[in-house]
């Protein structure tokens, strides 16, 4: 009887390990699925991390282009400024001269 005891004893731990291990892994299971479902959301954010920055690198190249397209205009405007001040002053000096002339003959000969 000893030896049925201890048989029936071996079977009823047998059957308990294998319920163990059987919930084991089926919690396995479940962790793996949710592995899954977060490496797949990760790579999803990974993707539109990605499309972002490719996004802000084109807008950044766009704006770079604008910028130094302005920066040119504005070095024009300031050459073409330059050389029109540098008009104005001899024309002041010229009409400046004009007036002093004409302000010596104010009778036209005639006194």
């Amino acid at each position: 009887m000893d030896v049925e005891k201890t048989l029936h004893a071996i079977a009823e731990s047998q059957r308990r390990a294998e319920l163990r291990a059987n919930r084991a892994d089926e919690r396995a299971d479940r962790a793996d699925k949710r592995i899954d479902k977060i490496d797949k959301k990760l790579q999803a954010t990974a993707n539109l991390l990605n499309k972002g920055i490719q996004l802000f690198l084109d807008n950044r190249k766009d704006t770079n282009y604008k910028l130094h397209a302005l920066i040119d205009a504005q070095m024009q405007t300031e050459a073409a400024m330059k050389k029109t001040d540098e008009a104005m002053k001899k024309t002041d000096e010229k009409f400046n001269r004009l007036l002093e002339i004409l302000g010596r003959k104010t009778s036209n000969g005639h006194k």
